[in-house]
């Protein structure tokens, strides 16, 4: 009887053992299925960075206000694009309120430039103001959306007048 128990015990133990290995090995061919399909989405430009496209179109979002910092992550991402072959043309999406006078100068006379040797399509999907369309306004072509918020160019100065103070208190 105990003979019985052990090959009925070794049968099942091995029967347990056969169906994790088929539940691993199906395991297995699925992930390297995912893995498999995922490659070949991956070199047609769904996922990922690759694609088998020689003739990319790069996009830039400027989605923030106009800061030193900020444009200058911008140009330096520029520059990559530039030395980047595979990329014929930029989509720059701007969608500023403004910011710094100085920065805004900067990547705007930088986006001359960089033209000058790439096409750019600058595009606006919310807002350019200020800033925002300092710099956008030096490409051209330039598409807005149909709702977006665009110009509004002004530099608030305060001005103070002491004269009257100065006339009160005598000079």
């Amino acid at each position: 009887m105990e003979d019985v128990k052990d090959y009925e015990i070794k049968a099942l133990k091995k029967q347990i053992f056969i169906s994790n290995l088929k539940a691993w090995i199906i395991g297995i061919i699925l992930v390297a299925e995912i893995i498999f399909i995922g490659s070949f989405f991956s070199k047609m430009g769904t996922f990922g960075e690759e694609s088998l496209s020689e003739n990319k179109v790069a996009v830039v979002r400027y989605n923030q206000e106009v800061t030193e910092e900020f444009t200058t992550t911008i140009m330096e991402r520029m520059d990559e694009i530039k030395e980047d072959e595979t990329y014929k043309s930029v989509l720059f999406i701007m969608g500023s309120p403004g910011g710094s006078p100085t920065a805004s100068e900067e990547l705007s006379e930088y986006l001359k430039a960089f033209q000058k040797e790439m096409p750019i399509t600058m595009y606006v999907d919310s807002i350019a103001a200020s800033g925002g369309y300092y710099i956008a306004s030096s490409i051209k072509p330039l598409i807005a959306n149909k709702n977006a918020i665009v110009g509004s160019i002004g530099v608030i100065m305060p001005h103070y007048n002491f004269g009257q103070l100065a006339k009160t208190v005598g000079s």
